[in-house]
């Protein structure tokens, strides 16, 4: 039987304790034959066509977005004509890169045994 001949259900949770509730009960349940997850990344700042401070147009690649440890996307604003960067929201205590899980990057390509 194909995926699409089966009846599909999405939910979607606010943080990861209602992730857990959902698991749990899908778990529990006989009629549920698979699921999956995936943490959907959103941009948290502004993203601004021109710099607040010169008013001079951001060009491709001076508006980015990094994903931080905190869980937000931040916006990061390169202006090259005043030379100012900004990020929104700022960075707070709690904030930096996300660190490289080379463990659960290379997982799937494992081989058992």
């Amino acid at each position: 039987m194909r995926l699409r001949d089966r009846r599909q259900r999405v939910v979607d949770v606010r943080d990861v304790t209602e992730l857990r509730a959902v698991l749990a009960r899908a778990r529990r349940d006989p009629a549920v034959a698979g699921y999956r997850y995936w943490r959907l990344q959103e941009l948290a700042g502004e993203v601004r066509a021109a710099c607040p401070r010169c008013r001079a147009r951001y060009r491709p690649g001076q508006v980015r977005g990094r994903v931080c440890r905190c869980g937000l996307v931040h916006v990061l604003l390169d202006c090259r004509a005043c030379d100012t960067d900004l990020v929104d929201p700022p960075f707070g205590p709690g904030c930096g890169p996300v660190p490289f899980d080379a463990e659960g990057v290379n997982a799937r390509y494992r081989r058992s045994g």
